[in-house]
């Protein structure tokens, strides 16, 4: 059984080496604003969902949650969920 605790937003946007140059040696990294307008309104908080995840030999995920650092590795499968973020923090760094 799964829940919905608001809305479903899909962003295509994609990160790791065939996305470009790094923005330091083996390091790519997105800064991630989500909209209040795409999310219809004031969030309290936001999770990212990230699919398809593939990652060669040692590589990981790491999103900055505000309170910490949400590492995610190969062992977590093709999908994984960060914990909840304050969009207010400003932009959501991952990489």
């Amino acid at each position: 059984m799964s829940h919905n605790c608001g809305r479903v937003v899909t962003v295509g946007t994609r990160i790791g080496p065939d996305t470009g140059a790094p923005t330091a040696p083996g390091v790519w990294e997105l800064l991630f604003t989500p909209s209040p307008a795409l999310l219809g309104g004031d969030p309290r908080f936001v999770m990212l969902h990230f699919i398809n995840l593939s990652f060669p030999g040692t590589a990981r995920l790491e999103v900055n949650v505000g309170y910490g650092t949400d590492t995610i590795v190969a062992a977590a499968g093709a999908d994984a969920w960060t914990r909840p973020i304050d969009p207010k923090l400003g932009p959501i760094r991952i990489r």
